[in-house]
């Protein structure tokens, strides 16, 4: 059986909503169908195990305030994710209209048929991703290269720094000892010429007197 519930959204409470829910069959004492508010607010929907539900087309939007019929669960872009119950049970995704005959997959094609649809600004779901993701992939390879272009501008330029300022301590010592070896032979050599021109002057002039 199908039974149509009224909501207005302007004055309807959730607890409204619920009894209307409850007694949507006639019964007023507790139908097929147990509808109650939990603490956090949400609705839970109970029938017998012998019964299942679907619901109809929903001209006030409550099922999806409500949670129910979403195929994403989540509240931004970091935390969406497809719902846990449909991805658990894949048959409750409501492929097919209200009719609900065998074979019949209106709402499936009609969601599949989304992508192609033009937006308000004239440009399809397809269109705009196609356009997105080619963005995305040029605008990291612009990137890569300047990242490339820094990174070997930095190291050339820090290897220049380093040439400039480098100091080999090993290459230091070895020109400090060259240069106290080559200051101690010259130091020689001008003593031993001292000692030449004081033995010629002080000693040769003394002959024959």
């Amino acid at each position: 059986d199908s039974y149509n519930i009224y909501v207005d959204s302007n004055n309807d409470t959730m607890e409204g909503i619920a009894e209307k829910i409850r007694v949507a069959d006639g019964k007023m004492s507790g139908g097929l169908m147990d509808a109650a508010v939990m603490e956090d607010g949400s609705l839970q929907l109970r029938v017998d195990p012998k019964y299942s539900f679907a619901f109809g087309p929903d001209t006030s939007n409550f099922l999806t305030a409500a949670g129910f019929n979403n195929f994403f669960s989540g509240i931004d872009s970091a935390t969406i994710d497809v719902d846990k119950f449909i991805r658990e049970e894949p048959k409750y995704i409501a492929a097919a209209d209200h009719t609900g005959g065998v074979g019949n997959n209106r709402v499936a094609q009609a969601i599949i048929d989304l992508k192609q649809e033009k937006t308000s600004s004239g440009v399809s779901i397809d269109e705009f991703y196609g356009y997105i993701t080619g963005k995305i992939a040029i605008d990291r390879q612009q990137i890569d290269v300047l990242v490339n272009t820094k990174d070997v501008s930095y190291k050339e330029l820090l290897n220049k720094h380093q040439n400039m300022k480098g100091v080999s301590l090993e290459e230091e010592e070895i020109n400090m000892v060259i240069f106290q070896r080559a200051l101690e032979a010259n130091s020689r050599f001008v003593n031993t010429v001292d000692e030449m021109l004081n033995l010629i002057v002080n000693n040769l002039g003394l002959v024959g007197r």
